[in-house]
């Protein structure tokens, strides 16, 4: 199911046309802003960076996240075919991981394949050498990492709206609202009140803080990771567990 429906997926024109160009920005700001990168770190790779790139999409991947797994569960509930996947011999649980991967799979192209690309290009702008290759090595495996729990909060998001109604459009707006709104308030918030712990509001804020304790960076927010990790932790469940539910009442009608 998940192999089939990222492959449908990938097909579709808007996909297509909204993947180039975020490659493309991608490999356009890597090039222009890798040398100046460089230079303020003294030639040197800054992990930092990753975290950055990734916040610098934040808007592409709550647009695909819209797209993809905000419409999968309101695509099954609208057409009915939701009913036709539970009778087979799939569990609710078989049905959710598939759609979750599935969005994941989509998602890890504006995520970690530019992420990639964007690093491939400071490692050969900061010399290219097999020695700095090696020793920048595990900053990869550290992006690569975050970019999978990065892309699961956000895909676990946008189902559990995909869950909450067949109207596919309600799902996508409210996704929009979620991770926009509570980013700017959020931002207010703090700003405001000069308290950071109002960025906990923001699923965005609570990520970035997770990623730069993950490259070892100094936070940019004054905010403990390991409670911003519980924030994004009780999210995940808290949508796992809503889903489960949407789906049960779904077979409980079969």
């Amino acid at each position: 199911m998940a192999v089939t429906e990222f492959f449908r997926t990938l097909k579709r024109k808007w996909t297509k046309i909204l993947l180039v160009f975020v490659l493309f920005i991608s490999i356009m700001t890597s090039i222009f802003s890798a040398p100046e990168l460089l230079a303020e770190s003294g030639g040197e790779y800054d992990p930092a960076t990753s975290i950055e790139f990734y916040s610098g999409l934040t808007f592409f991947v709550i647009t695909f996240t819209a797209l993809t797994a905000g419409r999968y569960i309101s695509s099954d509930l609208a057409d009915k075919s939701l009913y036709l996947y539970l009778v087979r011999p799939i569990s609710k649980a078989d049905y959710l991981a598939g759609r979750l991967l599935s969005s994941m799979m989509v998602l890890s192209l504006v995520t970690i394949l530019p992420n990639t690309i964007s690093w491939l290009t400071m490692m050969g702008l900061a010399g290219g050498s097999w020695g700095v290759f090696l020793d920048n090595l595990w900053t990869l495996g550290a992006m690569i990492l975050y970019g999978l729990f990065y892309i699961l909060v956000f895909a676990l998001v946008g189902l559990a709206f995909s869950a909450s109604t067949p109207r596919r459009n309600w799902s996508i707006v409210g996704i929009f609202i979620a991770f926009l709104f509570t980013l700017n308030f959020a931002d207010i918030l703090a700003l405001i009140s000069e308290n950071d712990i109002y960025y906990h509001i923001s699923v965005v804020r609570n990520l970035e803080v997770i990623g730069y304790q993950m490259v070892r960076e100094e936070q940019v927010f004054d905010l403990q990771w390991g409670r911003a990790l519980g924030v994004l932790a009780l999210i995940c469940a808290g949508c796992v567990g809503y889903i489960l539910h949407r789906l049960s009442n779904v077979e409980g009608k079969i």
